[in-house]
């Protein structure tokens, strides 16, 4: 997500960066920016979000300085806190800078995160899908399994092009319907929402159950919590609807084909679906 600011912004001069666990002094919300307080740390005056903060203590590493931008300058967005930026200049320096001096450069797609901390709370604070996440900092992905009553999965097959994963390129194989949760979104409504981009189907909230969230680390470092759901669902394939550029397929399978798939390399595995013999051993129909 790039932004071009439209009013200059000068800062307050530069900061260090103040570590994990440093003593907060809070004092007055800004009534500009709500969510952001006067604070002081270690003897220095500045601002923060309350999301950075618990008990006096900083809860990641902190870094005050904000950007000192020029009217036309383009800045790439690494997160958003309330209402402000955290985003990168043309020269390669990081700052804050306030939302309502930047407008989006165009139209073109982006996508935002909430970031969670690691016991899956929600942190208020926003992350741009596409740039490295803080340690410690986590988002949510679903995992939504359809099962008929003839106990057989409704499963999809990904688009060639639509292969980048933490794991490395799985376009092409088969899988179930999953992908992140959006910014607002809660488990449910994400499951909800993916099944009816990816598949054309309207699941029923009252048939799906939440089996399992499970903490996952990826190869490239970034971390997210899974939650896997399991629909009660029938129909024919014929009432698919396959997106365009993400999914070309979609059957229904029974277990043991599922398996007998994975072993082939067809469908997606174990680095995705580690829990999935847990998961349909346990697995009784709704």
């Amino acid at each position: 997500m790039k932004v071009r600011v439209i009013q200059r912004h000068e800062g307050e001069g530069a900061f260090p960066v103040f570590k994990k666990g440093t003593q907060v002094i809070l004092g007055k919300e800004t009534d500009r920016f709500p969510h952001w307080y006067a604070c002081e740390i270690e003897g220095r005056q500045t601002y923060i979000a309350d999301a950075f903060v618990n008990n006096g203590r900083l809860l990641i590493d902190y870094d005050p300085t904000e950007l000192v931008q020029e009217v036309g300058d383009v800045l790439e967005v690494r997160e958003v806190v309330y209402d402000w930026l955290l985003a990168k200049n043309e020269i390669g320096i990081t700052g804050w800078i306030p939302m309502d001096v930047s407008a989006v450069v165009d139209d073109s797609k982006y996508e935002l995160w909430d970031v969670l901390d690691a016991n899956g709370k929600n942190t208020g604070r926003l992350h741009v899908r596409g740039q490295p996440m803080a340690t410690g900092d986590y988002h949510l992905i679903v995992h939504v399994w359809k099962r008929n009553k003839e106990g057989e999965w409704l499963i999809n097959k990904r688009a060639i092009l639509h292969g980048h994963s933490s794991f490395g390129n799985i376009g092409g194989k088969w899988e179930t319907t999953g992908g992140c949760a959006v910014a607002g979104d809660d488990s449910l409504s994400a499951a909800l929402r993916e099944t009816k981009e990816e598949l054309g189907l309207c699941l029923d909230a009252k048939k799906g159950k939440l089996w399992k969230r499970i903490p996952r680390y990826g190869n490239d470092g970034h971390t997210w919590f899974t939650d896997v759901w399991i629909f009660e669902h029938d129909c024919i394939i014929e009432e698919v609807i396959l997106q365009e550029n993400e999914t070309t397929a979609a059957m229904w399978a029974s277990t043991e084909t599922i398996f007998e798939m994975m072993a082939a390399g067809e469908f997606i595995g174990d680095e995705f679906y580690p829990y999935f013999k847990e998961m349909v051993s346990e697995y009784s129909g709704l």
